[in-house]
């Protein structure tokens, strides 16, 4: 997915991890409940997976458009710690429900959620600067169907394709 000549740098911070996914917890539930009150019907409790970082980006680094493992990485959060002040703009591209392609440009400190399984994303424009770095958290819906996915956590089922996508309509 990772598509450089120099794989992406981790310096790994453990007690960071930790501490982002805990206070983040709540911020990205409530982001997918909207409204709706802890405990009530339709509330989703989010489970969270993991936290990795920092990932550390080189110069011409590029990140293939793709969709997250489906079984533990449903919503997720990049938390942008930071860049070098002379590299260009290098932004997540997202493609949403419609088909629209987003560009997202994240300053220091900014947290981006997003439904990381279902909406393809990436950064397929090519770092240019020194260095780039940022936080990953994943959570996936406390309710979720664990036997909908294989020993490798691949989703046996395609949400984002509609059941009767070969169907052939007839002309109108």
């Amino acid at each position: 997915c990772i598509n450089t000549p120099h794989r992406p740098l981790f310096h790994e911070q453990t007690e960071l991890n930790r501490r982002a996914m805990v206070e983040l917890h709540p911020i990205v539930e409530a982001w997918i409940n909207g409204n709706k009150q802890r405990g009530s019907k339709g509330y989703i409790p989010l489970i969270a997976n993991n936290a990795y970082g920092l990932r550390l980006y080189q110069n011409q680094s590029r990140l293939n458009m793709h969709v997250d493992k489906s079984a533990t990485h449903v919503v997720s959060v990049i938390f942008h710690i930071d860049h070098d002040k002379d590299s260009k703009p290098w932004p997540l591209v997202i493609e949403d429900y419609k088909g629209n392609v987003n560009e997202v440009t994240l300053e220091t400190g900014d947290v981006l959620l997003y439904e990381s399984s279902k909406c393809w994303h990436g950064r397929p424009i090519r770092f240019t600067g020194s260095w780039y770095t940022s936080l990953f958290i994943h959570y996936y819906p406390g309710t979720w169907k664990r036997n909908l996915f294989d020993q490798d956590g691949i989703s046996k089922v395609h949400y984002r394709i509609p059941p009767n996508w070969n169907k052939v309509l007839p002309p109108q």
